[in-house]
């Protein structure tokens, strides 16, 4: 598939990293990026509590961390957040998703693994503005989006 110059730079980021693809699940508007529907601005990753533990070693002079975001690390040289699943998904979306089947609820997409999209408007329908982020208009303008694909397509839905 053909892609925009920052989403095929996000695939790219992707592949360098060479993590198990078993052990993370790109998250967020990440899959409409991968559908064409938007460019890809940032990567959103979910991670098991294994390859969690290791990247916060492996990497820990090239991102930031913080608690109050809802994803806790942000790397530096490259546009990558990431929590650990499933805590990062109980503690800032509590009872939104089922936890027990939202890790297996994915598709691969240029062999990388992306939450399906339903999730993501569940997301976007539900997420709020705060300190850090004013998300509310551009999530809006995604569930517009998510809503116009679907009309037509089921695909990664």
């Amino acid at each position: 598939m053909k892609y925009d110059k920052q989403t095929q730079k996000n695939f790219e980021i992707l592949y360098e990293l060479n993590w198990p693809v078993e052990e993370y699940r790109v998250f967020g508007g990440g899959i409409m990026s991968a559908l064409n529907l938007k460019p890809w601005r940032d990567i959103d990753l979910v991670v098991s509590e294994n390859l969690y533990e290791w990247i916060k070693e492996e990497y820990k002079d090239d991102y930031w961390y913080s608690e109050e975001t809802h994803l806790p690390i942000h790397f530096n040289s490259i546009p990558v957040e990431l929590g650990p699943f499933p805590k990062s998904l109980n503690k800032n979306f509590p009872n939104l998703y089922d936890i027990k089947t939202f890790w297996d609820d994915y598709i691969m997409i240029e062999n990388i693994p992306f939450i399906l999209m339903r999730h993501t408007l569940k997301y976007k329908t539900n997420r709020k503005n705060s300190k850090f982020v004013q998300v509310e208009e551009k999530d809006s303008s995604d569930v517009k989006l998510i809503k116009e694909y679907i009309k037509t397509n089921s695909f990664g839905f």
